[in-house]
Order: structure tokens, then C-alpha cells, then sequence
């Protein structure tokens, strides 16, 4: 008997029993496949819980429930992590939120609506090493590691043919942060940073209204803009306050009030006044001339340093620096009192380019001159005193006798460490 071979239909699949329904599966399956995962990777928060269930396999982090999804962006109820017993970090409604990732992603933008922490408690090692301070937060990254990141981003940033042609951000929101370092009894509270926008292109940054409140510093700033040069197209509007703290030494609150224009980047213009007004300073584009003066100031007022500060200062005088004129000082007039010894500054430049400041004190007990002058390889100027009836008198015996009525042999320890640190000596030839 002739068995006959099945035929085919035009669609290539077998008529009766399941053969066209099979083939209809065959293909839609996959696609209902694809699809669900598609929705299940980028619209709902399952990824991320995945991902916080793998964290919290560490008996050293908790992550709490996370919503929201790749496509939208996501919110985190509260972390807690930890390096140390009895040292726990928490942070709680922590949020980065975006209209639409894959859309701004096609466009080579990245847009994100919001980036926000409601309240955080954060543990942190303020290390020393080889004389640089640094900053840990429970366990962070090596130096060199950073150095790696911060090249390859610069690569990508700089890099003509970048991924990403707008960068947006349309909020930041962060409150109620507390740094805490009970090794250095170190404590600092951040009520308020909020920054309304942020826009970055291949051309032009703009950035909104930046607001900061903290138990150590108040500062706003206004918003900006750049032109397609690079060049800030607006003035910059700054208010800031120091608080008094006892981590930085200060007694009573420092006030900055500034105005600048950043038209010339070069040579930026503008004013500000600090000290309750006893400081004002303009900026003068074209050769890089700032004019200063100062009024009654007394620095010891504001800060508990462990040097010696000069009181009633007064000083109005010109600081110049351009391509063709070297940095100096020029001053007009001024006067300032050590102990009870009072000082008039130098009229005009200094003789020497390695002085800076130079200043003349006539008394009973002799003439004596005040030099702030340049160190070669340094950073740091060094100041120096010299009787002209003793040309050979060190320093430390001047400023001994001038602040304290006392050689410096007859100086306490703490007295002699004021004495040491004003003048830049080392401490260990004491």
C-alpha cells in the first residue's frame, strides 16, 4: 500500500493537528519571552531588588526596599553599611529618578529629573599620610584608583567622538547629612544642598541657583551660564558665611558677600567684602589688578590660631599680576599693631622682588622692620624681623620681646610654639 508523504501549505507548515499552530507558537513564544524580560529588565524594580539581595549577603550591608525601575530610575528606603562595631552608616530615601533612559540614551543624552537623599549618618576616617590629609569613608577606594578613574573620564569628557552630546540634571536635593570621625572627635552636619539644574553640552554649561547650609558654612550661588566660547555669559552673584567652629578655629562668623564678572577668563572683575566689611576687594580685568584695603581688622577677632596675629590692621594697596609684570604688592598706606608695637607699612613696591610686605616700627626700645618675603620651592611666605640697633638679633627673640615682654628663652612652651609657627621655624629646634 502507497503511503502518502504530507502536504505542505503555502505558509511551509503542515496542515492538521498542531502543525500551524506550532509554527505560530514558534514565534510567538520567543517574543513573549523577549518581550517579558524587556519589561521585567528596564519597568519594574525586580532587578534592582535582585541586586540589593546580592548586597545583602554581606553581614556589613542592609539595603531596604528599592522601587522604581531601569527605564525611570529608583529609590532606595535606607542603606546601612559598616567598616567598624558600633559604627554604622545610614542612609534613607536615596533617589536618582529620569524621564526616560533608553529615549535619551538613543539621543546620546542623559537626563536625570532628580538626584536626592532625604537624611544620611555617615562614618569617616580623616587619615594622615606623608603629611596630606585624606578622606575614607568606610574603606574607599585607593588614591591610585582614582587617579585611573578621574584619566579616563577626563579621556571620555574631552574625547571628540564622547557618547553623551547633553548631560541634565534637573534637581538635586540633599538633607540632613552628619559626617562623623569619633577618632578625631570630628562632627559636621549638611542641613541643605539643593542645586536648581544643572545642563552640560559639547559648548555650554549652565547651572542654576546653588544652596548650602551646614553647621560650619552657609553659601549660595547664583545661577550661571556659559556661551558657546566657554566664556561665563552672566555675572556670578556669591554669599557665604562661616560659622564659628572649633574644628577651624573660628570665633565669630566670617561674611562673604561677591559680585564677579567672567567675561574676561583670563582677568575676571568684580568686588567683595569679608570681615563685617573690614576687607573689601575689586578685581580689575586687563592686567590682573586687584585693589584691596583694609580697615580695623584684627584677625585674632575671628580665628584662635595657635600664631601670632597682628591687631588693628589698615592697609589700602594694589596686588599686580600680568604676563609682562611680575606678582608683587604695591601699597599705598596701612598700619598694624604687634603687642603694643605699632608698624606702618612701606609705601609704594618693595626694593626686593623676593619681599612682599615690608613694614617699620619706631619705639624706646629701638627700630625694628618687618618683612613678608618669598621662599624659593615653598608655597608658604615666611615672615622676618630685624632690629637695626642689633642686625643680628634672630627673629624669634624680636617677636618674643614685641608680643610677650619677654625673651624667648623665658617663654613658656605653648608661648614659644606661637612664636615658632608665626615665623614657619621648625619646631623640633626648640
Amino acid at each position: 500500500m502507497d503511503i502518502e508523504s504530507p502536504q505542505k501549505t503555502n505558509s511551509g507548515c503542515i496542515p492538521g493537528g498542531c502543525g500551524t499552530l506550532g509554527c505560530g507558537l514558534l514565534i510567538v513564544i520567543p517574543l513573549l519571552i523577549i518581550g517579558s524580560a524587556w519589561f521585567i529588565l528596564f519597568h519594574t524594580p525586580i532587578p534592582f531588588n535582585w541586586f540589593a539581595k546580592l548586597l545583602n549577603k554581606d553581614e556589613n550591608i542592609e539595603v531596604g526596599k528599592v522601587s522604581g525601575s531601569l527605564s525611570k530610575g529608583f529609590q532606595i528606603a535606607e542603606i546601612e553599611f559598616s567598616a567598624k562595631p558600633g559604627q554604622v552608616s545610614l542612609l534613607k530615601d536615596v533617589r536618582i529618578l529620569y524621564p526616560d533612559l533608553i529615549k535619551g540614551l538613543r539621543k546620546n543624552e542623559f537626563n536625570i529629573k532628580e538626584i536626592g537623599v532625604a537624611s544620611a549618618r555617615m562614618y569617616v576616617d580623616f587619615n594622615s599620610k606623608d603629611g596630606e590629609g585624606s578622606l575614607q569613608i568606610n574603606g574607599g577606594g585607593s588614591d591610585s584608583d582614582k587617579d585611573s578613574e578621574d584619566s579616563t573620564l577626563d579621556s571620555d569628557v574631552s574625547s571628540e567622538g564622547g557618547a553623551l552630546k547633553r548631560f541634565h540634571i534637573g534637581r538635586v536635593d540633599i538633607r540632613n547629612i552628619e559626617l562623623l570621625d569619633p577618632k578625631n572627635d570630628f562632627e559636621f552636619q549638611l542641613d541643605e544642598c539643593t542645586l536648581d539644574g544643572l545642563e552640560i553640552t559639547q559648548k555650554q554649561i549652565q547651572m542654576g541657583q546653588l544652596t548650602i547650609r551646614s553647621s560650619v558654612l552657609d553659601f549660595s550661588l547664583s545661577p550661571i551660564e556659559t556661551s558657546n566660547t566657554g566664556e561665563l555669559s552672566s555675572k556670578v552673584e556669591l554669599k557665604a558665611s562661616l560659622q564659628p567652629n572649633e574644628a577651624l578655629k573660628v570665633r565669630n562668623t566670617i561674611n562673604l558677600v561677591g559680585s564677579f564678572d567672567f567675561s574676561d577668563k583670563d582677568y575676571p572683575k568684580g568686588t567683595f567684602s569679608a570681615f563685617d566689611k573690614k576687607l573689601q576687594v575689586e578685581l580689575s580685568e586687563g592686567m590682573g589688578q586687584m585693589e584691596f584695603a583694609v580697615k580695623d581688622l584684627t584677625l585674632a577677632e575671628y580665628f584662635d590660631l595657635d600664631v601670632i596675629l597682628p591687631a588693628e590692621v589698615n592697609w589700602d594697596g594694589l596686588w599686580l599680576d600680568g604676563e609682562d609684570v611680575p606678582s608683587h604688592v604695591e601699597t599705598s598706606k596701612g598700619s598694624f599693631i604687634i603687642g603694643e608695637t605699632p608698624f606702618t607699612f612701606t609705601e609704594g613696591k618693595t626694593s626686593s622682588t623676593q619681599q612682599m610686605v615690608v613694614a617699620t616700627s619706631s619705639d624706646t626700645n629701638g627700630n625694628y622692620t618687618f618683612f613678608i618675603e618669598e621662599q624659593k620651592d615653598k608655597d608658604q611666605p615666611r615672615i622676618r624681623l630685624q632690629s637695626k640697633s642689633e642686625p643680628e638679633k634672630p627673629s624669634r627673640e624680636i617677636l618674643a620681646e614685641l608680643n610677650f615682654g619677654k625673651s624667648f628663652d623665658q617663654l613658656d612652651a605653648t608661648e614659644k610654639q606661637r612664636v615658632s609657627k608665626t615665623l614657619g621655624e621648625d619646631n623640633k629646634s626648640l
